[in-house]
């Protein structure tokens, strides 16, 4: 006979979450910040300047100086002012009084709902960073359309795709362009010459 007569109305044990495990999927190892660089801002709207490439290429007529002459004059910087306007973005999640009653530990409505909103806005500006990504102009051109966070961009892979080719858009093996465009790229006169494909933006 067992101590607690199992024929009685009460039970020895009974059951509760446990407090040092739980399963949960958040959304984690987000590379939207790799890929387009996060500027802060003061207000919602303003302008930045943008630059040219004139440094991409070097002088026609060379460096090279002798005695007693005068070195060559090269053209300044273009500069040109764009404007930005910083879209707000917002959820909301309804917690009541009797949840934060009536929740044991270690749940916490408060908590909980706040990464819940946060995981969903996070997600969604990681979709628009992947949507801007993919949304750069089909072969044939060198820059993407302006994204959200700031200028013009060049995208490497597009200039692989616009200068060596490649048989799908999006290449599979982006890395395996940057390694095999290298050389023929050195190849190139002018300005295609003097811009080593060292990253992808």
């Amino acid at each position: 006979m067992a101590v607690y007569d199992p024929r009685g109305g009460g039970n020895v044990h009974i059951d509760v979450a446990l407090s040092q495990i739980s399963l949960a999927y958040p959304n984690n190892g987000m590379v939207g910040d790799n890929l387009f660089n996060v500027v802060n801002v003061n207000k919602q709207s303003d302008k930045y300047y943008e630059f040219g490439r004139e440094g991409w290429s070097v002088h026609p007529g060379g460096d090279l100086r002798a005695p007693g002459t005068v070195a060559n004059e090269i053209e300044g910087l273009l500069v040109s002012v764009n404007p930005y306007f910083a879209q707000e973005h917002s959820l909301q999640i309804p917690i009541t009084d009797e949840e934060r009653e009536n929740a044991d530990s270690p749940l916490s409505p408060d908590r909980d709902g706040v990464e819940l909103v946060t995981s969903k806005l996070l997600l969604a500006r990681e979709i628009a960073i992947k949507d801007i990504y993919n949304r750069c102009e089909l072969p044939g051109s060198a820059y993407c359309h302006p994204c959200w966070c700031g200028p013009v961009e060049l995208c490497q892979l597009c200039y692989l795709e616009s200068h060596f080719g490649h048989s799908s858009w999006l290449p599979t093996d982006p890395l395996g362009s940057v390694l095999r465009a290298q050389p023929r790229h050195h190849s190139l006169p002018g300005d295609d010459a003097a811009r080593r494909p060292s990253g992808l933006h």
